[in-house]
């Protein structure tokens, strides 16, 4: 595990006691992740600085495309692949239940060191060691955004992390102090549905070290030109009896729209889809909100958001743009499945076992339902909420 070679007696032992309890912890916890044969037991152990394992820790497990916004207050935070546990007094840690995918680790004393390694859980893998990997003290990010008219509030979020922090509403400075050292992506958002996201992709921190970022703006989606993206081709939407076969015009639909490597060049677009685009034949731009983008399987699911969905029509379309390496982030479920258009909860579930992606949710039990659904697929094939006015 990593430990460093025990020189007296009196450390030779306690290393061995070390290395006995973590071996029996981990029977343990292998016949806790037997029970779901879907999962993993992900491991490891944590230093601190002077090499000694570290009790008491923060351990943080999040996917890495996992965003701690405070702005989406209302959204599900607690769902399958998030888990904090702590250390014990050899420095180990174990997470049961880990559903495949990619994620983030990251240990803490929560004062001034921190530690992050990413992993990958692959299906059939019902155990993962992870090693040690010793705390380092806090590097720290920070940057600004320019203050336009109808900004909102804005926020500055880690992926894969839990750090997101206000900008400051006067200055349009944002500062994370608390970061463990490493390569971080960014992203800044606003409240306003208006604005797109700022992603960043900011070079590597050092610990104890610091750096301020280039400052942005928020980009308005309705003043986008899509002359300057690379690449477009046409979706053709058929509701004649040869298609969908729809008798009547549906207003304010959300068009599922699936990609995969027969149909879209996912080499062509930014690795999380923050590029693609919808418009209409005229190039007014249509809302959308990315369920699914995996540029590995060359698989995506996108929602857009339709005006009106003609009936009996093989001509319809809409236009798909993608190819703009510093386009923004406009991905938006609240916009989408809007709550004006009768929607009160909508959940998106990514395939791994029931991982809960949440689109909307507006005054809903969403823990209960997120425990639902995580035994969707295993026992049931529907799912029952009871409403309440």
């Amino acid at each position: 595990m990593g430990f460093n070679q025990a020189s007296t007696a009196e450390e030779k032992q306690e290393h061995y006691s070390v290395m006995v309890s973590l071996m029996h912890s981990i029977d343990q916890y292998r016949l806790i992740a037997d029970h779901n044969p879907r999962t993993a037991l992900v491991y490891g152990t944590v230093l601190d600085t002077d090499s000694i394992p570290a009790a008491n820790a923060t351990v943080r497990l999040r996917p890495v495309d996992y965003l701690a916004e405070a702005h989406q207050s209302g959204l599900v935070k607690k769902s399958v692949g998030i888990a904090d546990p702590a250390t014990d007094e050899t420095g180990a840690f174990f997470i049961a239940d880990v559903e495949p995918g990619s994620y983030t680790i990251e240990a803490t004393d929560n004062k001034s060191v921190a530690a992050r390694i990413t992993c990958e859980v692959v299906p059939g893998e019902d155990t993962l060691d992870l090693g040690a990997y010793a705390l380092a003290p806090f590097a720290r990010l920070s940057g600004s955004v320019a203050l336009d008219s109808g900004t909102g509030s804005m926020h500055a979020a880690i992926y894969g992390l839990e750090r997101s922090v206000a900008v400051d509403s006067l200055t349009g400075a944002w500062s994370i102090d608390d970061l463990p050292q490493g390569a971080h992506t960014v992203r800044i958002a606003s409240s306003s549905r208006d604005l797109g996201a700022a992603i960043i992709d900011a070079p590597p921190v050092a610990a104890g070290a610091s750096d301020t970022l280039t400052a942005v703006r928020l980009l308005s989606y309705n003043g986008e030109s899509y002359t300057q993206w690379a690449y477009s081709r046409t979706i053709t939407i058929n509701t004649s009896p040869t298609g969908a076969d729809i008798s009547e015009d549906v207003h304010r639909f959300p068009l599922l729209v699936r990609l995969d490597a027969s149909n879209f060049g996912f080499s062509g677009a930014r690795a999380d889809g923050r590029d693609i685009r919808f418009a209409k034949p005229d190039g007014t731009p249509l809302r959308y909100e990315i369920e699914q983008w995996d540029p590995v399987a060359q698989q995506a699911a996108v929602w857009v958001l339709m005006d009106t969905v003609y009936a009996d029509n093989a001509t319809q379309s809409i236009t798909m743009h993608w190819g703009k390496a510093d386009a923004q982030d406009f991905s938006n479920g609240a916009v989408v499945f809007d709550t004006a258009n009768g929607f009160m909860g909508v959940w998106h579930l990514d395939g791994r076992g029931g991982r809960l992606i949440p689109a909307l949710a507006i005054g809903v039990k969403t823990v209960k339902i997120s425990h639902q659904l995580q035994e969707l697929s295993a026992r049931r094939s529907f799912l029952r909420i009871r409403a309440r006015a």
